[in-house]
């Protein structure tokens, strides 16, 4: 296979689920291979690069884009997934979607388990970092930059966890630094001030006391955002500096 990698996710009956590594950053493919004792069924299968006879190209999806966890394929993949036998369908949305594998302590759809891999064979692009669903933290949020706030530190508005309500009370993520630019070095505040866990907070006490003042003029908008009644581009045009 040349200089090439690939990694198998499952495999299932008829079928292998594997992803490789691709030389453009376009290409996050789950490719779906026939069995050799099952070849004659698909007549269209293509010989890839892995020499396994390739029935589909899945998109992966990165996690907040609305065909995330469809098995939507490439433009030349050989097959859909509608053009397959039902049972051939059922087969492979139970393999990648329903059926679950263990990475970092929790559980995930292979699905996720096939970005995982990706991500491993194409970790010299560095331009996607995988979390788990646990991990995520609903990472949609507004940075706030510090000339915006008049804070000493970065800050970020969060929005209430996807699906279920867990009624966790609300939040906000702040950069646990003096940096300009926005990184993963953050703490959970409540909208008291209070940090959540057991974090703690490198500022002066008259900086701390300033993001609890700037909390507080700036609630409304927080909960608006949190609850997703309002987006990034209000969130923007009403914070207010303290």
């Amino acid at each position: 296979m040349a200089d090439k990698q690939f990694k198998i996710v499952t495999e299932s009956k008829h079928f292998i689920y594997f992803v490789t590594e691709e030389n453009e950053n376009i290409n996050w493919c789950l490719k779906i291979a026939v069995k050799d004792d099952y070849s004659d069924k698909f007549k269209n299968a293509v010989i890839d690069k892995t020499g396994c006879k390739v029935i589909m190209k899945i998109k992966l999806a990165i996690r907040h884009q609305p065909n995330y966890m469809k098995l939507n394929s490439y433009r030349d993949s050989p097959y859909k997934i509608k053009n397959l036998e039902p049972e051939y369908q059922k087969e492979i949305k139970n393999s990648i979607i329903n059926s679950n594998t263990t990475y970092d302590n929790e559980e995930i759809p292979y699905y996720d388990y096939a970005l995982v891999l990706w991500e491993e064979l194409n970790d010299k692009e560095h331009f996607y970092l995988y979390e788990t669903p646990k991990l995520e933290m609903s990472w949609l949020t507004t940075p706030i930059d510090k000339d915006l706030s008049g804070l000493a530190m970065n800050v970020e508005l969060t929005m209430q966890a996807m699906g279920k309500i867990d009624n966790r009370p609300p939040y906000i993520v702040v950069q646990n630094d003096y940096e300009d630019k926005h990184n993963l070095n953050w703490a959970e505040v409540r909208l008291d001030g209070s940090v959540i866990g057991n974090k703690h907070l490198i500022f002066t006490d008259t900086e701390l006391k300033k993001l609890k003042t700037w909390l507080n003029i700036n609630k409304l908008t927080i909960l608006l955002y949190w609850t997703q009644e309002k987006d990034s581009s209000y969130v923007v045009k009403s914070i207010k500096k303290v």
